[in-house]
């Protein structure tokens, strides 16, 4: 077994790590993974495939989107709130247009 080192964030706060990015953060915390070697060469291989600067960096956003299931999740279950709700409206400029124009004479009714 071997020792990966990586920097987890403790806040919430969200960074691209692609490109080689690396993970400047305020209030980070040092934490020591044990891994097995197929587990450590698993994750250096996929963070180099993701263009991550590092290992750590790969841990760190996969941890972020854990945290992110969640929301994930309820935006879904919006989303298919949404399509159930009828049918579907073309979103053109000259909805916008009758939108407003709407909004203007409820206003003027008030």
């Amino acid at each position: 077994m071997q020792s990966v080192r990586g920097i987890v964030a403790s806040s919430h706060r969200r960074r691209d790590f692609a490109a080689g990015g690396d993970y400047h953060h305020t209030g980070m915390t040092l934490l020591q993974v044990t891994l097995p070697d197929n587990l450590k060469k698993a994750a250096e291989v996929r963070a180099k495939a993701g263009g991550y600067g590092s290992v750590d960096c790969y841990l760190a956003s996969l941890i972020e989107a854990d945290q992110l299931a969640p929301l994930t999740g309820e935006l879904e279950a919006e989303l298919l709130k949404g399509l159930a709700s009828g049918p579907a409206v073309a979103i053109t400029p000259q909805f916008f247009t009758d939108l407003k124009a709407r909004v203007r004479q409820a206003r003027t009714a008030a």
